[in-house]
């Protein structure tokens, strides 16, 4: 394979782009979720109260970090979609990254109060909130586009549970709490600069590719304004099921250690089960978006990756049920909850509008896209936190586990429901039925 790979130019490229991507994110994820790892002994503690509503230091932590993210994508939109960017891309992502891995370990560990940890989590994901987005500037508009972001999210989605799963053991390896987030931040930093230097040297896409999928370049304010009015009732309905499939996501995230302890019938999992408990999620989510590649009209692949973002939520939803009634435990209820997610997930996380870019036949970058989808993402799941910590009477993991539950089915429904009519409306489109078509953008462009 690795043969064909070198004597190949496509694949070679997509070999060397794909390599220096997922395993460049993979370690990112090291900087970012072992401060969530943290003992309960301390995170269980009341960090804020107000009236007769208390906030643990866990709750404090997830807000925290949901409002850097959401609060770092408004600029992103802007910068990672510039000419400057794009002409400075490694200066920006080294600078990104290193300033995130800092503030998530540093200030907890010099200061060692709560109030530091918090403080800290929210200057690193304001910083790191840009990242994904310009990343993506380096994988788009190729045809072998699916088959790295398949892999990313592979790298990703494991990276998730591996990441939780290394603070655990630090944790029991006798690291203080307290230190470990910037143990573990230091150790991975330098083999993600060396990663970035590699992906931006990775070579550019070919002729082919911008003849297949569009040439991508910085788009202006009014560019992206146009693009999204010309496809807007579809971009919404997009965006609804990528907010509501991000906030079951980042809650079953924030809290693992509380709900899949509740799920397992109130006994924590041993470290090893954090580690490869979303390993299956990974491997299904990279295989369907990894066939994405065989599709090759942009159009009719937007519509196959909605089909199984819809089957998937389905199979999130039938499975709770049966999780429910006794019919699986929880370890395995947990894996399949990673699997239907994930599966849901990768493909709004780029691959989509990828393809949507690709589909209007114009010149520009859907990085803008995925700023405004993870706004919104981490938005629904700022909400769906504030409803656990007012609805909640504690912060046990019975409560954490029943309402879960309860967001899986509600959303989880709303989820299917948006994906279908938007399945409706891109098949309408695509069919000449409405008024978006590449023309009408493509005349939009030119006056511009």
């Amino acid at each position: 394979v690795c043969h064909y790979a070198v004597m190949n130019n496509a694949a070679r490229d997509a070999l060397l782009v794909g390599s220096a991507s997922c395993l460049c994110y993979f370690l990112i994820y090291f900087t970012r979720t072992p401060i969530m790892m943290l003992p309960s002994s301390i995170t269980a503690e009341t960090f804020w109260e107000f009236g007769n509503t208390k906030v643990s230091f866990q709750q404090a932590l997830s807000l925290t970090f949901q409002v850097g993210f959401a609060l770092g994508k408004f600029p992103a939109i802007y910068v990672i979609s510039s000419k400057f960017f794009f002409a400075n891309k490694l200066k920006v992502l080294l600078a990104l990254n290193i300033g995130a891995a800092g503030f998530v370990g540093v200030p907890y560990a010099i200061g060692r109060q709560p109030a530091f940890a918090v403080g800290g989590l929210l200057l690193s994901a304001v910083v790191a909130s840009a990242v994904y987005g310009g990343f993506a500037t380096y994988l788009e508009g190729r045809r072998s586009t699916e088959a790295i972001f398949a892999a990313m999210n592979f790298s990703f989605i494991f990276a998730g549970s591996a990441s939780r799963g290394t603070a655990s053991a630090v944790l029991e390896a006798g690291v203080s709490p307290e230190l470990m987030p910037a143990v573990i931040a230091g150790a991975v930093v330098p083999g993600i600069c060396g990663l970035l230097v590699m992906l931006d040297r990775s070579p550019k896409p070919a002729a082919a590719d911008v003849s297949a999928r569009g040439k991508r370049s910085p788009m202006s304010a009014e560019e992206r304004s146009a693009f999204v009015r010309s496809y807007g009732p579809g971009i919404v309905l997009v965006i609804l099921a990528y907010t509501l499939i991000t906030a079951i996501r980042q809650y079953r995230d924030m809290f693992s250690r509380n709900l899949m302890t509740a799920a397992n019938g109130g006994v924590t999992p041993v470290s090893a089960f954090f580690f490869f408990v979303d390993l299956p999620g990974a491997v299904v989510a990279m295989l369907a978006c990894g066939l994405m590649v065989r599709v090759k009209d942009n159009s009719t692949a937007l519509l196959w990756m909605l089909g199984v973002m819809a089957t998937s939520f389905t199979g999130l939803i039938l499975s709770t049920v049966a999780f429910q009634n006794g019919l699986i435990n929880g370890e395995l209820w947990q894996s399949i909850v990673g699997m239907s997610i994930f599966s849901a997930y990768v493909f709004p996380a780029g691959p989509f509008y990828d393809r949507l870019v690709g589909a209007a036949g114009v010149s520009g970058t859907c990085s803008f896209l995925i700023f405004i989808s993870d706004l919104c993402g981490y938005s629904g799941t700022l909400g769906l936190l504030f409803y656990s910590i007012f609805e909640g009477s504690s912060a046990s993991g019975a409560v954490y586990l029943d309402q879960f539950v309860a967001a899986v089915y509600v959303l989880g429904g709303i989820t299917v429901a948006s994906i279908l009519c938007c399945f409706w409306y891109f098949a309408s489109v695509f069919n000449g039925k409405s008024v978006a078509d590449k023309g009408e953008l493509a005349a939009v462009y030119n006056k511009l």
